[in-house]
This record gives structure tokens, sequence and C-alpha cells, in this order.
């Protein structure tokens, strides 16, 4: 285990596989250890995102601020309140500062922009009353209702935009954090593999960590580790991590005793990297969980089992409001599309999936057929005839 053994690697070179050459960084700066090498990269990876987030932001509300009274059209002194706007973004950063903003991004693998709605909502809120009231004490014409609702819509909207652009341009520039895998157990194996298939997330994995298992993958199967440095029990972990300097760390929970996941994510706060555990029944969790903590004890709350009656009465309504709308909108398509299904090949225009829903009940879920008739039934045939095993061909 990385952080119970008491005794450093027998032989020098374990941290490098066999021929690897001195790193480059050690060899020019030999001086300079890995902590501090570790801290400057990802000093510069967060600076640069939360600096391109706040010039995003400030940009969208400048923008916002200027649609805003060129649209209403209602006054004289547009360019005044436009130049007391500019004076006041880096207010407004350090408001969306304290709504922790700019630090979601560097802490979550998954934020996107869309995750800081509720927060940015408040904030754009809150900044615009409070602006609304600043405007009056200026030597200025106070916001109107229609210029204040015109500027939170817009600005909502424009930050949104602005800031999935610049975490993907703050990606394109820095490249992807490297990844230390700390546990090779299943769980590890499958976060590996969807890792490797959506790059979006923006991480490469250099290294996997063995814990109490070592199960290998699946037989037939390529292997999931492929392309990454193995490092066995024997190996330190705060030295292989001085060692390779991964920017983030993910910990299986399962893969280590609470002494050794405390150990490690101690090693990494004094290294700087940044870390993310990976809890037990990661599977039958998903997402439907919240982080608590009690009295600076951590614990996974899950969703609880039914919604309240306000919520389920909330949640009936949104589905009732937008589905009537969706099909109001859709109808014509829709007709026009089952048109189309029922010229092309024989059969029923919907197809009928069941489904299992509140109290485990059955139901029906109705779509447009976009296979051959009775293609479920079929489907040893349909796929005995196709060319891909993958997918059917129905030509």
């Amino acid at each position: 285990m990385p952080t119970s053994a008491p005794e450093e690697p027998a032989a020098e070179s374990a941290a490098h596989p066999r021929g690897a050459e001195e790193p480059v960084a050690e060899r020019l700066l030999p001086n300079l250890d890995g902590s501090s090498l570790i801290n400057v990269r990802r000093s510069r990876r967060d600076q640069l995102t939360r600096r391109l987030l706040a010039l995003g932001d400030a940009a969208s509300i400048l923008f916002a601020i200027t649609l805003a009274l060129f649209a209403a059209d209602q006054r004289t002194d547009s360019w005044q309140l436009i130049g007391w706007t500019v004076l006041s973004l880096p207010v407004w950063v350090l408001m969306l500062k304290l709504y922790k903003l700019y630090d979601r991004y560097t802490k979550r693998i998954s934020h996107t922009a869309v995750d800081d709605l509720p927060w940015l909502a408040h904030s754009l809120l809150v900044g615009s009353l409070a602006y609304w009231a600043f405007t009056k004490i200026l030597p200025v014409n106070q916001l109107t209702f229609l210029e204040g609702a015109i500027f939170g819509i817009t600005a909502l909207i424009a930050i949104l935009l602005t800031r999935s652009v610049t975490s993907h341009l703050a990606r394109r520039m820095l490249g992807s954090e490297t990844l230390l895998m700390a546990g090779s157990g299943p769980n590890m194996h499958t976060l590996l593999g969807k890792i490797n298939q959506h790059p979006e997330y923006g991480l490469t994995p250099i290294a996997m960590l063995d814990g109490l298992s070592a199960a290998p993958s699946a037989g037939g199967d390529p292997d999931p580790t492929d392309g990454l440095r193995a490092y066995g029990t024997g190996m330190k972990f705060d030295r292989l991590c001085q060692d390779i300097r991964p920017e983030r760390v993910i910990i299986d929970r399962n893969e280590f005793v609470a002494e050794q996941v405390i150990s490690m994510i101690d090693t990494c706060r004094r290294l700087s990297i940044k870390v993310s555990i990976l809890p037990d029944a990661v599977e039958s969790l998903g997402p439907s969980v919240e982080v608590d903590a009690v009295q600076g004890v951590t614990l996974l709350g899950v969703n609880p089992p039914m919604l309240g009656v306000t919520s389920r009465a909330i949640k009936r309504s949104f589905d009732l409001v937008i589905s009537v709308t969706i099909l109001a909108v859709f109808a014509l398509p829709m007709i026009l599309m089952a048109i189309a299904i029922k010229l092309d090949s024989r059969g029923p225009v919907l197809f009928a999936q069941s489904r299992v829903g509140r109290g485990s009940k059955h139901f029906h879920l109705f779509k447009f057929r976009t296979m051959a008739n009775d293609a479920e039934a079929r489907h040893a045939a349909l796929m005995r005839q196709s060319r891909d095993p993958n997918w059917l061909d129905l030509a």
C-alpha cells in the first residue's frame, strides 16, 4: 500500500519505467523539488481559468447593460451610465467570487456553465437590485424596470455562453490535466474507460497505483490500463506524486483503508494536487448524492425516496406545462413524421416499450418507429444479415 510501506522502494529507479529518461524538468531545474513544480503548473492553470472567466463575466455584464440602455431607448445619458458600469465591473467580479463562481471550475471534474445557473441567477438578481439602487445616487437617471429586466436576462445568457467558451479556451491553451488513479479495482477501471471515451472532461490518465485488489480486465477485453504506467503497492504515494507530478489524483475508497486515504489526501494538499474520491457503491449512487458534513465529518447524502407534496405539485405542473407546450409547437412536424413513417414501411407509426414508473408500476412509452416492424423479436435474424455487428442493416 502506498502509505503503509515504512521503507523506500528497493530500487532507486522504481518510480521510473525501465529505459525512461530522467524528466526534463529535473535535468533543467535540479534545485526545484517536485512539489514546487506541481505548484507552478497548477497555479498557472487555475489562475488562467479564473482570469478568463472573470474577463468573460465582465465583458458580458458590460454588453448586457449596453444592450439594455440602447434597446430601451429611453434616455440621453446612456454613455455616462456605461462609464459608471465600467468602473463597477471589479465589484461585479468580486460579488461573483463571493458566490464561489470561480472556484468550482478548479475543484470539480465535470463542472459546466449550466451547473452555475442557480447561483449565477441569484447573484445577478442581487447585483441588479443593488445596481438599480446605486444609480439613484449617481448623476444619471435611475434604471427603469424594462432596462433592468433586459440587463438581467441578457447578462445571464451572455455569462453562460462566455463561460462555456472560456473554460474550453483555457483547456485548449494548457491542455488536459494529468491524472494519477490510485486504485486498480473494477470501479476504477470503469471510470478510466469513461474518461478515455470522453475527452471533454479534460483529463489525461498517466499512471495507476495498485490498491487492495488488482483485478485484471475481463477476458477478451483490451487492458484498461493500456498506455498507463502501473505501480505496485511497494511504491510510496508521496514519492510517486513527486516523481510523476500529476495535477489531479482520484482515490478509490474501496482500495485503501481509512488511514491510507487520509494520508494520501494530506500528501495531495501538501503538494497542491487536486483530489477526487471515488466512493463506495459508486454505481448505485450515481449523481443523486449531495456532499454533507456533521462537525467536519464528510457524508454523502442520498436523495430521499419520496418527494414532498409541494415538490411533487411543482414537478407535475412543470411536466404538464412543458409537455403541452412541446406538443403544440411540434404538432405539425410530428404529423408529417408519422405520414413519412407510414409511407416508408409497413407497420405501426408508434413503437411501444414497457417501462417501470412510480410505485414499480409498468407503463408504455411510445416513440416514433425508426426500425423495421417487430425488430426486437427479429433481432437475432437481423444481426445475422447485418454487415456490421454493431449496427442493424435494414436497407
